[in-house]
């Protein structure tokens, strides 16, 4: 359904809207994507985590609550962080036995928003595969949202160092990095601009060069070191991950996103 065109004419009643799960690593960028196509949608905006309505007492009551602000002011779209943490099999400290809300009562919420709420649920998990069915069934459209393959790394850097890379050495550079990071997320390519940066401020040179690079990489080598030796590292594989889904998406919502 189009939340842009529903929140032209809100006096037109529409059919339910899809739930969409966003799902992959942590640190890859999902929360970022739903804050986008929330700002793209220009509709109210509502978010919890899952983790907080788990654990505190008055959990129910504060989805109850959350939804019925939702609905007053919808379309509008719930946003749903960690939703893992719903799942009765999520582990949980000792001693913390009692949930705030149940799945059950939470699934009942999450579908008085859908059908026929005008409101969009969009929720976000990095375990996946161990999400109950029940919420599973909450979501019509689930969207893999992956690690940077090559390419989307060697933009990112780019445009981290932009004005602090002469024009002889930006494709070089961003070659390297791309090329010795397979696996890190976008906070580990940020780290790596940053010590960059630091790197050639200490050293007085108004440029990022090539040899500050090498020390940038030196520096976190553990840290990728520790990523490629935690899991079998498939850059670039041939899936249905982020690009092409997320564009999907966009395109059936008509949020007017060209790339």
């Amino acid at each position: 359904m189009i939340l842009v065109h529903i929140s032209k004419s809100k006096a037109l009643e529409w059919g339910p809207l899809d739930g969409v799960l966003l799902y992959g690593p942590p640190g890859t960028g999902k929360t970022t994507l739903v804050h986008a196509v929330a700002r793209k949608a220009k509709v109210p905006f509502f978010t919890v985590s899952a983790r907080d309505i788990a654990k505190a007492k008055a959990g129910k009551k504060e989805v109850e609550g959350l939804c019925a602000e939702a609905r007053v002011y919808k379309p509008s779209i719930v946003y749903i962080k960690d939703i893992d943490a719903i799942d009765p099999n999520y582990p949980r400290p000792r001693g913390n036995g009692e949930f705030g809300v149940t799945l059950d009562e939470f699934c009942h919420e999450m579908e008085r928003c859908m059908n026929g709420g005008n409101v969009m649920v969009i929720a976000t998990t990095d375990r996946r595969e161990t999400l109950d069915r029940s919420l599973m069934s909450l979501f019509f459209r689930k969207v893999h949202v992956g690690r940077p393959n090559t390419d989307n790394r060697r933009k990112f850097i780019g445009l981290q160092l932009n004005k602090f890379l002469k024009e002889e050495d930006r494709e070089a550079i961003c070659n390297l990095v791309a090329s010795r990071t397979p696996g890190v997320v976008w906070g580990h390519l940020r780290k790596i601009a940053n010590i960059s940066l630091m790197l050639a401020d200490i050293r007085d040179d108004d440029y990022v060069t090539m040899d500050v690079v090498l020390q940038a990489l030196e520096k976190v080598k553990p840290l990728i070191l520790d990523i490629k030796t935690s899991q079998l590292i498939r850059d670039d594989k041939p899936e249905r991950v982020l690009n092409y889904q997320m564009q999907h998406m966009v395109d059936t919502m008509d949020f007017g996103y060209q790339n």
